[in-house]
């Protein structure tokens, strides 16, 4: 497929946009001592209820599907915030050019 320039704009400005929602949930979680079990829950909790979402005036069958679409969108946004929880708990390894 082809794109346009807003298309290729778009897509940018929500890449970035989701990379640093990202950022600020991990802070977020760390700052508040949040370990990666909690985001695990966050993300089975929002899917649930992302899944039952409807949306007026669309179709059942659009309505249905756009929530699996959202669903899943914030299911990866909350598992890369997990892994990155997971990182900063992660006891640091020693450099081993260093030893330290």
């Amino acid at each position: 497929m082809d794109m346009d320039k807003f298309q290729a704009a778009t897509i940018a400005e929500l890449a970035a946009t989701r990379y640093v929602l990202e950022q600020v949930g991990k802070i977020a979680l760390l700052a508040a001592g949040l370990r990666a079990e909690h985001v695990t829950s966050m993300r089975e909790s929002a899917r649930m209820k992302l899944l039952c979402e409807s949306y007026p005036g669309l179709e059942n069958v659009w309505s249905d599907d756009l929530g699996a679409e959202i669903a899943e969108s914030v299911s990866a946004i909350l598992s890369n915030i997990e892994a990155a929880v997971a990182e900063a708990y992660r006891p640091a390894q020693p450099d081993p050019t260093t030893g330290t």
